[in-house]
């Protein structure tokens, strides 16, 4: 099962052409980072401890855009988290760790969209039960952000424009819908991505013989 490991406290700001904010990995498998702007490019980078992360979804256009990105195996401990642009923007950030995540097949299904003059946004992500479904909507005006019932709430942003919301749900099956709504009309942009859950360890059994493994795998003695 997938757990958190460090969720960001709150959520970064700057209008550069680039932002940097620390965070701290603890025994987690899995980095990811939610990204969003006022512009509707996507960035150019982003990396943590030095370390390139890898593009995840992403979506953008007169709305603004929003961006999800992993890496498995991130370095523990305290380092930056660099999100770089080709010119400067209005950029949000925040990083999320996580425990258990599949390190052959990290994430699964993804979904993005964008909409004009809209009080709400939503998505469906393919997920099949156990993943953790986790995503990033951007405002393009300061707003405060609401996420539907279901959804864990890991911070909102309504300081600056882009307004931004980041959470998490746990899939039971498929899909998994994620929303967000604001009180006044607004142009949105969201994406999701589903992480996969590590397989189990096999099952050990011991039989008068000795050691046997289970369904798994091993050998029979």
């Amino acid at each position: 099962m997938i757990s958190p490991d460090n969720l960001g406290a709150a959520v970064s700001y700057a209008f550069a052409n680039s932002l940097t904010f620390a965070h701290v990995v603890g025994t987690g498998n899995m980095l990811t980072v939610h990204v969003g702007s006022g512009g509707s490019s996507a960035p150019t980078g982003v990396t943590y401890a030095g370390a390139a992360l890898t593009s995840g979804v992403t979506v953008g256009g007169p709305q603004g855009h929003s961006s999800l990105w992993h890496k498995k195996a991130p370095a523990s401990g305290t380092n930056n988290v660099v999100v770089t642009f080709l010119a400067s923007t209005a950029i949000v950030g925040l990083a999320n760790s996580w425990n258990g995540v599949n390190q052959t097949t990290p994430t699964g299904g993804t979904n993005s969209t964008r909409a004009s003059g809209v009080t709400s946004i939503n998505r469906d992500v393919v997920t099949v039960a156990d993943d953790l479904v986790v995503d990033i909507v951007t405002n393009k005006t300061t707003a405060v952000l609401t996420p539907a019932g279901g959804q864990t709430q890991v911070a909102v942003y309504s300081a600056n424009a882009p307004a931004c919301g980041v959470s998490y749900k746990l899939a039971t099956g498929t899909p998994t819908n994620l929303a967000w709504s604001t009180p006044l009309v607004g142009d949105k942009t969201m994406c999701a991505i589903a992480l996969k859950p590590a397989p189990p360890p096999p099952m050990a059994f011991v039989g008068i013989g000795g050691l046997f493994m289970g369904a798994t795998g091993g050998t029979i003695r």
